[in-house]
């Protein structure tokens, strides 16, 4: 019997079902609860379909982690509104919205040297972090 919770560590279903929710926000781009700028710090295969599902919309302005350069470059040829940062940093810096997508055993390591800000919105795609672990790292944000 497999472990219940699994399916989602199948690539192509969570590539899937990223992708639908991805959808689901650039429905909405355009209006007030769709940033205008979305950051995202890790760039793999899930947050890569993200981007890809808001970018075939009216796409925000997406900033990328230089995290993964091939992924990243493959997206900012793809799509005029995605562009490369030097560092995390500078995604945090640019962005109303930062989308968190590194490895669960990374996610200490990579968020909390970050500065977030008053007001940003942090959107967790990490796996098994409990949400007061982002919120201690990447306060004052809104996770």
């Amino acid at each position: 019997k497999k472990p219940q919770g699994r399916l989602l560590a199948h690539p192509r279903v969570a590539t899937i079902f990223m992708h639908r929710i991805a959808l689901l926000m650039a429905a909405s781009v355009g209006s007030a609860l769709v940033p205008e700028s979305i950051g995202v710090v890790g760039v793999g295969t899930i947050s890569s379909a993200a981007v890809r599902g808001l970018c075939r919309s009216d796409a925000p302005q997406v900033v990328l982690s230089p995290r993964n350069a091939a992924k990243a470059q493959a997206l900012e040829q793809e799509f005029e509104t995605v562009r490369i940062a030097a560092t995390n940093q500078a995604v945090v810096d640019a962005c109303d919205c930062v989308v968190l997508a590194v490895l669960p055993g990374q996610a200490q390591q990579v968020c909390e040297p970050l500065q977030f800000r008053q007001g940003q919105l942090v959107i967790s795609l990490m796996a098994g972090v409990p949400l007061a672990d982002i919120e201690r790292w990447c306060g004052p944000a809104e996770c």
